[in-house]
């Protein structure tokens, strides 16, 4: 089941996390890994999307299996410039270009100087008894994909223009960059990951009734990290920064306590102003 998030909030803690200082001035159009910049962004539908719409994988091509992905990044970028890396996974049951509407970084890649590839997922797998063939993230058929992706970008950017590197993903998407963050190819490249209702480092309360009469009951979620979703993400074995996102239906309240922060001594918790996002989807 794929669950729709406000973005607002998401956007607001990404340039925040993220920010690059951006242009004012105009420079001459580039293509990035003979990818063209347009704008608006291909296959961007300003409301609902198409089924047809959804279904396309993408603007660029991974050279070396052949498989589709988008590349956002702004048209004025320069040779030398300094840019926010984002790899953004979607989640299960869903397709990149859902998920590129879902978390709209491609809206903000000219204002925060921002690169993002937006992959699909070819593996599948069961997730319930009922529910077979949902398209999710395996290790075997889509982990060699996601690292030629990065190769590709760093590549073609170069990577001393990379200012910050995060991985992104929702739910299942979300649990696979906890996978990844930390493995021997990623840890010295990314610089953090952004959890789109993909897991929490430390226990997160799940709302009663937010996976519905047939869900696993909040107090399971909240206390057995064996639980199924939206699961647990396991502690990092490398230093990394790290953003956890809910929407305010899905968790009770926002926990108390981070393990994160107490691995790293943080002082007490300062609570910014709430950010509400009135516009659906």
């Amino acid at each position: 089941m794929i669950h729709l998030l406000k973005t607002t909030a998401v956007l607001a803690v990404v340039a925040l996390a993220l920010i690059a200082n951006p242009l004012t001035s105009s420079a001459a159009a580039r293509t990035i890994g003979g990818v063209a910049c347009v704008d608006p962004p291909p296959v961007h539908c300003d409301g609902v999307c198409s089924r047809e719409q959804l279904a396309d994988q993408g603007n660029a091509v991974e050279p070396k299996t052949g498989r589709k992905f988008f590349l956002d990044y702004p048209c004025d970028l320069k040779d030398n410039e300094q840019v926010v890396f984002i790899l953004s996974l979607h989640g299960a049951g869903a397709i990149g270009n859902w998920h590129r509407h879902y978390f709209p970084a491609l809206a903000y890649v000219s204002r925060y100087r921002l690169v993002v590839a937006t992959p699909t997922a070819a593996g599948s797998g069961e997730i319930t008894p009922g529910q077979r063939g949902v398209r999710m993230w395996i290790a075997d058929s889509d982990d060699t994909y996601l690292d030629n992706i990065v190769d590709f970008v760093l590549k073609e950017v170069g990577r001393q223009n990379i200012k910050s590197f995060w991985l992104a993903g929702h739910s299942q998407g979300g649990m696979t960059s906890n996978r990844l963050v930390c493995t021997e190819y990623f840890r010295d490249k990314v610089d953090g990951w952004l959890s789109l209702s993909g897991g929490r480092i430390g226990a997160a309360r799940i709302a009663p009734d937010f996976f519905g009469p047939n869900g696993p009951p909040a107090a399971l979620q909240s206390t057995n990290p064996d639980a199924p979703r939206p699961g647990f993400g396991a502690m990092p074995s490398c230093d990394i920064s790290y953003i956890f996102e809910s929407g305010d239906q899905e968790i009770t309240a926002l926990p108390a306590t981070s393990p994160l922060a107490e691995k790293y001594h943080c002082g007490p918790r300062v609570r910014l102003p709430d950010i509400v996002d009135e516009k659906k989807g």
